[in-house]
């Protein structure tokens, strides 16, 4: 017996399970745990039968068959229905959860794995998603634009190899670098947007090194001279952000040029040590002092 396909069998239930979970909890009257889980176990033995009968048309002739019951389910619901959701997201996921399941026999399972994972997310975070975008502003939509051209336009046609005297410009690794960077602060904009005002001043530290140290820096600096006693509290966040620089160096240098990591890792996690302890020993001092004032009130 080969165990192997009775793993991926396993893996194909639980990913059908999952997600014909999230589209049971919606109500929905096209498909859910029970179908989901079927179509996901379908996709699978149309790939085992494919190859173990060493014939390369199952597989689709069956994706074509789920389709045609996916349009006739439609039709019926049309006609039942006065006001029928004429949504395709439910159709749409059950065509990948077949393609899911096929792909755990004939390809890569960690992939099959982390696609059925993200979507059983995205279906479980669309009223999430939909707020998130309908606030977004201008600048926001622009901030993604920008992102997504250089890495997904720019990034993609750039030549990997070095050139100049000594063989060390490689405009691949040097946009790379680029991409990471403006990643890596992309992600920190959208965080701080979504956290707003919930975040504490170790988020603000975090979110304020992943976005920019420097803009951080000299927005805290300024705050010392227009609030009192705010000093101490702006130097935790600044030496936070400086801090968490620091781990984007690291994740830098990993990325573009992994070779030279361990040089230069020791001397980083040993600046990063510094400066985690200076911002242990802020900390303390910021809720000591909040306690005293506490007690003063009291």
């Amino acid at each position: 017996m080969d165990y192997s396909d009775l793993s991926t069998l396993g893996i194909a239930f639980g990913l059908g399970l999952l997600v014909g979970l999230q589209r049971q909890r919606t109500d929905n009257k096209m498909a859910g745990v029970r179908t989901f889980t079927l179509i996901s176990i379908l996709g699978v033995m149309s790939a085992f039968l494919a190859r173990d009968m060493e014939n390369p048309y199952i597989v689709p002739v069956m994706g074509i068959s789920l389709t045609g019951l996916l349009i006739i389910a439609n039709l019926i619901k049309l006609k039942k229905f006065e006001e029928a959701d004429i949504g395709q997201t439910t159709e749409v996921a059950a065509l990948l959860m077949f393609a899911i399941g096929a792909y755990l026999v004939l390809g890569n399972q960690v992939i099959a794995i982390i696609v059925g994972g993200v979507m059983a997310i995205l279906l479980y975070a669309k009223e999430h998603l939909h707020d998130f975008i309908e606030n977004l502003m201008e600048k926001d939509l622009s901030a993604i634009m920008t992102f997504a051209g250089i890495s997904l336009i720019v990034l993609p046609i750039l030549p990997n190899k070095t050139y100049g005297p000594f063989d060390v410009i490689n405009p691949h690794n040097i946009w790379l670098m680029v991409v990471l960077i403006v990643g890596i602060s992309v992600a920190g904009y959208f965080i701080y947007k979504f956290l707003g005002k919930k975040a504490g001043i170790i988020s603000n530290g975090v979110l304020g090194g992943m976005i920019s140290s420097t803009a951080t820096t000299v927005s805290y600096a300024k705050k010392t001279t227009q609030a009192k006693n705010v000093d101490i509290m702006a130097a935790f966040i600044i030496t936070t952000a400086s801090a968490i620089a620091l781990v984007r160096i690291m994740v830098e240098i990993g990325v573009v040029i992994p070779d030279k990591l361990n040089e230069l890792i020791l001397p980083l996690i040993f600046e990063l040590f510094c400066m985690a302890l200076l911002c242990g020993v802020l900390f303390y001092v910021i809720n000591r002092d909040k306690t005293t004032d506490t007690m003063r009130a009291g």
